[in-house]
């Protein structure tokens, strides 16, 4: 139970408070009735004060019960979106920070991204904070009954209450594994299809689609025969619900009411009041029942999202630093990629706010190079931020890398930018699409910051998906931004945006940019130019404009120079 209350969001205190407000409401409204009819038993009239006043009490506490019904239905929705949007960013972050290893399967992490996120804010929004609220009304009720009624019913129906933790452990025990079952086959099931999905090509190629389709059926397959399981499942504790304790402990509450009454220790009114009462008394087991697989599937998602959160670098505060800007040193760089040096021998020095632009031809280690300085990839050599020694995990905290082709989580643009800065406020926003050259156009479609991107930003242009990527890097306030060929497969227009917009980041960030159109590096400060993994020249666009390598065959090559 300790660890239970431990994943409870603050927020959902707010709940369960109004929960049991709710709770004592009704009760109050049932004593009421009782005192109303034992007044009308005996005789007052209608208008007179001692009907009027029970009466004015129960409408009080009627609608006192009523606001808070709907209050705390309301909590719990609101409450597990801002949990999905929270588990999906931090895992979103960890998955990115992660060097992906060619061929790495990635079906899990989809099923944790999306499935498990949707559980794990279910659990923690729906069940948690409604289930602590309902095991503890019955302790409300039996108090009013004890203070209010009679303490000895009250203690005898606090026998029957106890039974209640014991059925859900009893059900948690006997249910865990085939539960665990069902998420295992979840899991494979969404790998299996990502799989497919990823080597389609392959298949089609090696005339083996038919395997791929007969393999995901099956795992489908599976799933389904162990969701109708999990059904009947369900349906069992239903059943115990409503066959056992919701007639058993009304019963009981009527039996002894009964025979207090009969004993004269209660009046008409007060037995009447004990029975109502005691349907307050199975809210513990019509919850246990409602969502009991809320909280169990929740509760084991939540252990696989915290070991998929928690497999990421630690960001380490950066320091504050003028202008946002980051002093970069490399001095005999070196990186491996599966088993091959990909990259060697690179040294050079960048200034705080200074441009460098990476050039070369394809298989160069262009690529390798920016995710090395993004620290998403293991090198070899030193590397220094401001003098100070920077290992992965110092760079990753510095820097942010905007990939060739920018990933958006399918959600809302707004979103997609929060989720370098979950508290940026709307005009943060604005400001980070301004810099982007993407006001304007956000402004003019009709739910602005609120527009769905689609599925990986299919609803945006190739321009926009690359301009919200560097909007959301300028916004995470990372001193160190790397792009990994901002301009390519634009046309010329967004391509002098996105160079605009380059241009006005100089000297707020240091900037590595990663070029394809080598008539866009003009304006750096420095280019380095690499072949085979090793860098060949480095020096300023007018200096390897007019030497023979490269950069000066290439750039002539443009036509543009």
């Amino acid at each position: 139970m300790r660890e239970v209350l431990g994943d409870m969001p603050r927020r959902a205190w707010l709940g369960v408070a109004l929960s049991w407000l709710r709770t004592l409401s009704l009760a109050v409204v049932f004593l009421a009735v009782g005192a109303a009819v034992d007044v009308v038993g005996l005789g007052y009239r209608q208008g007179s004060l001692g009907l009027s006043t029970p009466l004015l009490a129960a409408e009080v506490a009627a609608a006192l019960a009523v606001a808070c019904t709907a209050w705390a239905a309301a909590e719990p929705p609101r409450l597990q979106g801002a949990e999905e949007q929270s588990w999906r960013a931090r895992g979103i972050r960890s998955a990115l920070s992660r060097d992906a290893a060619p061929g790495r399967a990635t079906g899990g992490e989809v099923y944790q991204l999306t499935r498990a996120v949707e559980a794990v804010a279910a659990y923690r929004a729906e069940f948690i904070g409604p289930s602590l609220a309902a095991f503890t009304a019955p302790t409300l009720v039996l108090v009013v009954v004890a203070i209010a009624v009679d303490p000895l019913i009250a203690g005898l129906l606090t026998a029957l209450v106890v039974l209640v933790p014991v059925v859900s452990g009893f059900f948690i025990r006997l249910f865990r594994a085939r539960n665990a079952r069902y998420r295992r086959l979840s899991a494979q099931a969404s790998a299996r299809f990502a799989e497919m999905l990823r080597t389609l090509g392959s298949l089609v190629l090696m005339g083996a689609s038919d395997r791929g389709r007969a393999v995901v059926a099956q795992a489908a397959a599976d799933l389904r025969q162990e969701a109708v399981a999990l059904l009947r499942r369900s349906q069992l504790v239903i059943l115990v619900n409503d066959a056992l304790f919701s007639l058993v402990m009304v019963t009981a509450a009527a039996v002894l009411a009964l025979w207090r009454l009969d004993a004269g220790a209660l009046s008409g009114g007060a037995a009447l009041s004990v029975v109502l009462l005691a349907t307050l008394l199975n809210e513990p087991i019509d919850k246990l029942g409602r969502s009991f697989y809320i909280g169990l599937g929740g509760r084991a998602q939540q252990s696989g999202l915290q070991r998929l959160v928690a497999g990421a670098p630690a960001r380490i505060p950066v320091p504050a630093r003028p202008a946002d800007t980051a002093d970069l040193t490399v001095r005999g760089l070196a990186v491996t990629r599966g088993g091959s040096t990909v990259l060697r021998d690179v040294d050079l020095h960048l200034p705080a706010g200074s441009v460098l632009a990476v050039v070369g031809p394809s298989g160069a280690g262009k690529s390798s190079f920016a995710a090395a300085m993004a620290g998403l990839l293991p090198a070899e050599g030193e590397i220094e931020l401001d003098g100070a020694p920077a290992g992965r995990a110092e760079l990753q905290a510095a820097s942010v890398l905007v990939a060739q082709s920018p990933f958006l989580v399918s959600g809302t643009i707004a979103e997609n930018l929060r989720l370098a800065k979950p508290e940026a406020t709307t005009d943060e926003l604005w400001d980070a699409l301004r810099l982007a050259r993407l006001e304007a156009e956000v402004a003019a479609m009709p739910s602005g910051l609120d527009t769905a991107v689609g599925e990986s930003g299919s609803a945006l242009s190739g321009g926009q998906v690359r301009r919200v990527a560097i909007a959301r890097a300028v916004l995470s306030g990372a001193p160190l931004l790397v792009l990994d060929e901002p301009t390519a497969d634009l046309d010329r227009h967004t391509e002098n945006l996105v160079t605009e917009m380059l241009q006005e980041l100089a000297g707020q960030r240091t900037l590595i940019l990663i070029a394809h159109r080598l008539a866009t590096t003009a304006w750096a400060d420095q280019v380095l130019v690499l072949e085979e993994g090793r860098a060949v020249a480095l020096g300023t666009p007018q200096e390897l404009t007019e030497g023979e390598g490269y950069y000066a065959v290439a750039t002539d090559g443009e036509g543009e120079w």
